[in-house]
């Protein structure tokens, strides 16, 4: 999805301009990097003492997509037809009713969709990327991480208010706001708020 290139301001050229988490994902990955290169460069001052862990899952977002079930079944109780099979002919002749087949039952789908719905959800007292100061000595750099932040959050509103960015906000009119840091939200919204950045994962 981007290849290397050191005339663009993150050394990559997205080779799809208008690919909304790759746009908005590369600002904030920027931003991390040198929040996070300043950080472990005052705790870990050779790299043979840094310990690197992964495959950590990060779930906010999943709902718009998954919450549609037959997006993302949780299981398929039949094989992929094959053809000349009379399941074949079905899915030839009745698409939406030979999909459905496979799917789980009601109940099952209902358990499902809850539990991404869950998973999902920010608390009230979500505590976004960027709205921490923990450390006394991070205090400056910390301040200048949460300044990009919110010239992030501008821009990101700004290319959803710009017309030639199609997906940005779609054909129904929804701003992308996945990756929207939401920094400057002392709100307290919970639930299903398609924006803001936890400082932690939900599982």
């Amino acid at each position: 999805m981007a290849v290397q290139d050191s005339s663009q301001p993150h050394g990559l050229r997205l080779l799809i301009e208008d690919y909304p988490y790759d746009v908005d994902g590369l600002e904030m990955w920027s931003a991390i990097e040198t929040w996070v290169t300043k950080y472990c460069a005052f705790y870990y001052p050779t790299d043979d003492l840094v310990i690197m862990n992964s495959n950590h899952a990060v779930n906010f977002g999943q709902y718009p997509y998954a919450g549609y079930l037959p997006n993302r079944p949780t299981i398929s109780r039949r094989f992929m037809p094959e053809l000349g099979t009379p399941e074949y002919d079905e899915l030839a002749e009745n698409l939406d009713v030979a999909f459905l087949k496979p799917i789980i039952s009601q109940l099952q789908t209902l358990l499902g969709v809850s539990l991404v719905e869950i998973l999902s959800r920010h608390s009230t007292d979500e505590v976004y990327l960027g709205q921490r100061d923990t450390f006394e000595w991070t205090l400056d750099t910390f301040e200048r991480f949460g300044r990009k932040l919110v010239e992030i959050e501008n821009k990101i509103m700004d290319m959803n208010n710009d017309k030639r960015w199609k997906n940005k906000v779609g054909p129904v009119q929804v701003p992308y706001t996945l990756l929207f840091p939401n920094t400057t939200g002392y709100f307290r919204e919970g639930g299903l708020t398609d924006k803001g950045i936890p400082s932690s994962v939900s599982i």
